[in-house]
């Protein structure tokens, strides 16, 4: 591929699945009870936040592109969505149906 901006979304995209499942797990080991479209929200919204201070001034301005480019790419957009999707996946399959089982482990361990 001759796009390097497609390769780093590609890897992100692959990359965010396990980040996404590790960061939930950790979370709700605390047997949190928040809902899982919620903690995806906010843990997104951490990270445009951390974005808008740090990754766009380091790495995009320097070469070039500004906050409307960085944010307007439709490819952060869906890569977030993805990020919440598999939070509240995690919460769904893990959480909810632990709960209405009526059991209190995690039957989906990957780590």
């Amino acid at each position: 591929m001759d796009n390097p901006e497609l390769q780093a979304n590609l890897v992100l995209m692959i990359a965010i699945v396990p980040a996404a499942y590790l960061g939930a797990r950790i979370y709700y080991k605390r047997e949190h009870t928040t809902s899982g479209f919620v903690l995806g929200f906010a843990m997104f919204l951490g990270a445009i936040i951390l974005d808008v201070i740090i990754t766009v001034p380091v790495f995009i301005i320097p070469n070039g592109g500004s906050h409307i480019s960085f944010f307007g790419d439709p490819g952060f957009w869906l890569i977030g969505v993805e990020y919440m999707t598999v939070i509240a996946a995690y919460w769904q399959f893990n959480i909810v149906r632990v709960t209405q089982a009526g059991r209190h482990n995690f039957p989906l361990k990957l780590f």
